[in-house]
C-alpha cells in the first residue's frame, strides 16, 4: 500500500532488484481525499520510470460510486470499490466496457505507511512472501 510517489518508487525499486511483478494499491478511500488524478499522475511517472517492470496499480474507491465513476473517467484501469452489489454490478459493467478491472477485497498487503524504510521493508516482503 503506498502512500505517494516515494513509496511507490520504493516498491519499484525492490522489485526490480527481486525481479517480481508488482501491485500497488492506494490507502482505503485514498480517492476520497486525493482524487483520481492524483492516482494517475503517480502511475504515469512509475510507468515512465519504469518501463521494464509489470506494474498493476489500484486505487480504492471506498463505497461511494461517484469516486469509482470519477476514477474511471481519469482513464484508471484497476479501481477498488465496495459499495452495493446492485451498484457494483453496473459499476463492473463500465468498467469492461473501458478495459478497466473493478477489484473487490484486499489482497494481503504491506502497508509502506508504517515503513521507516519502505525499499528493504518491500524487499524483504517479495523475498519471504509465496
Amino acid at each position: 500500500m503506498i502512500h505517494g510517489l516515494t513509496h511507490a518508487r520504493a516498491a519499484c525499486i525492490a522489485a526490480r532488484e527481486v525481479g517480481v511483478p508488482l501491485e500497488l494499491h492506494s490507502a482505503p478511500d485514498a480517492v476520497a481525499s486525493l482524487g483520481p488524478l492524483w492516482f494517475q499522475k503517480i502511475l504515469e511517472e512509475i510507468d515512465a520510470e519504469f518501463p521494464d517492470l509489470d506494474i498493476e496499480m489500484v486505487l480504492d474507491c471506498g463505497d461511494a460510486a461517484v469516486y469509482a465513476l470519477a476514477a474511471l473517467r481519469q482513464g484508471l484501469k484497476h479501481i477498488r470499490f465496495s459499495g452495493p452489489k446492485i451498484t457494483t454490478e453496473k459499476i463492473r459493467d463500465m468498467a469492461r466496457q473501458q478495459k478497466a478491472v473493478l477489484h473487490k477485497g484486499w489482497p494481503d498487503i504491506l502497508d509502506l505507511g508504517h515503513e521507516a524504510d519502505p525499499a528493504n521493508a518491500c524487499r524483504h516482503w517479495f523475498e519471504n512472501s509465496p
